[in-house]
C-alpha cells in the first residue's frame, strides 16, 4: 500500500452557494512523505477544530463522516438524489451539509456548504478552492510558502496561463482547470488538483507507454472510495509553465475524459497558484 492519497474530482448534483467564511490570510500544514505532497488547512468547523485538504481537483468540499455524525449533519432526507464519482469512475451515495457554521484562524464565522460521504474510507476534510473564489476575488495557494491568501484579483506579474473546464459544466461553474504540460517532450492535458499527492497519467496516454519499460515499480493508487493498480514511473521530463522537472509519475488507467491525468501536490508545491474566478496564474519554479 502506498503512502499518499489521491484525491479525485467529485461530480455531485449542482446547488447554490452562500456567501463563504472569510478568508485573508493562512497557514498550510504541508506534509512530504517519500516525494508524496499534501497541504492542509486548520479552521473550526461547527465549533470543532479539524484539517482540510486543498483540493484543486476537488467539485465541492467535504467532511468526512464521522465528524457529520456527531455532529449531525447531513442527515436531513433529501428530493434530489445527490452522488460523486471518484478517479476510478466509481459512483457513491452522497448527503448534503447546507450553511454549516466555519471560520479559519483568527476570521470571523462564516458558513460553507459540504457533501458527506456515505462511507468511513477518508478521514478527514477537504476544502474546494471555487466554494470560497467569488467574482472579482481569488485565491494563492503557496505549498512552497505554506500560505493561502484571499483577496481581490489583480493583474499578476507573470501572464495568466489559458485553460479549460469539462464538457457539461455550467456557465457559473469553474470546478475543473485543465492544463497543458509537456510530458518526455510529448503533450498532455493535466487537471490542476493539489489534492493528488503525485502526479498522475494515463497509463494509455502516449508519454507513459514509452515509459514503461524504464526503471518503474508496481503500486496501488486510492481515491476516496476505491483503489487502482499502478505503475510508478522514474525519471519523467515535465515542463509545467516554463519550469522543468524530472520527477516520478504514476501511471494508471483512467478512463477516457476530460484530461489525460492530474498536475499533483508533488510539482506544485514548487508553484505558486493564483486561482481566480475567471483567471488562472501558475508560477513555477524548478527545484
Amino acid at each position: 500500500m502506498p503512502r499518499w492519497l489521491l484525491i479525485a474530482p467529485l461530480a455531485v448534483a449542482a446547488c447554490l452557494h452562500r456567501p463563504p467564511p472569510s478568508l485573508h490570510s493562512a497557514e498550510l500544514v504541508v506534509q512530504r512523505v517519500d516525494g508524496s505532497v499534501r497541504a492542509f488547512v486548520r479552521a473550526t468547523v461547527d465549533g470543532e477544530p479539524l484539517a482540510l485538504l486543498v483540493d484543486t481537483g476537488a467539485v465541492r468540499s467535504v467532511l468526512p463522516t464521522a465528524f457529520a455524525r456527531r455532529h449531525g449533519l447531513g442527515q436531513a432526507a433529501r428530493d434530489v438524489d445527490e452522488r460523486m464519482i471518484d478517479a476510478h469512475s466509481n459512483v457513491r451515495r452522497v448527503q448534503l451539509a447546507s450553511r454549516v457554521p466555519m471560520q479559519f484562524d483568527g476570521e470571523p464565522v462564516g458558513t460553507l456548504d459540504f457533501v458527506v460521504y456515505a462511507s468511513d474510507d477518508i478521514p478527514y476534510a477537504i476544502l474546494a478552492p471555487q466554494d470560497l473564489v467569488r467574482p472579482g476575488f481569488a485565491l494563492v495557494i503557496d505549498l512552497g510558502a505554506g500560505r493561502l491568501h484571499y483577496g481581490r484579483e489583480e493583474q499578476q506579474p507573470s501572464p495568466a496561463i489559458a485553460f479549460r473546464g469539462c464538457a457539461g459544466e455550467g456557465p457559473l461553474e469553474r470546478n475543473h482547470r485543465v492544463i497543458d504540460v509537456t510530458v518526455n517532450g510529448g503533450k498532455a492535458q493535466l487537471l490542476l488538483d493539489t489534492g493528488a499527492s503525485r502526479t498522475v497519467i494515463a497509463s494509455s496516454h502516449q508519454a507513459a507507454q514509452s515509459m514503461l519499460d524504464v526503471q518503474r515499480r508496481r503500486s496501488t493508487t486510492r481515491s476516496v472510495t476505491s483503489e487502482s493498480d499502478a505503475i510508478l514511473l522514474h525519471g519523467v521530463q515535465l515542463d509545467v509553465a516554463g519550469a522543468a522537472f524530472v520527477t516520478s509519475v504514476v501511471a494508471e488507467p483512467i478512463p477516457p475524459g476530460c484530461w489525460d491525468g492530474v498536475l499533483g501536490a508533488d510539482v506544485l508545491s514548487s508553484c505558486t497558484i493564483v486561482w481566480g474566478w475567471s483567471a488562472l496564474w501558475l508560477s513555477c519554479r524548478a527545484p
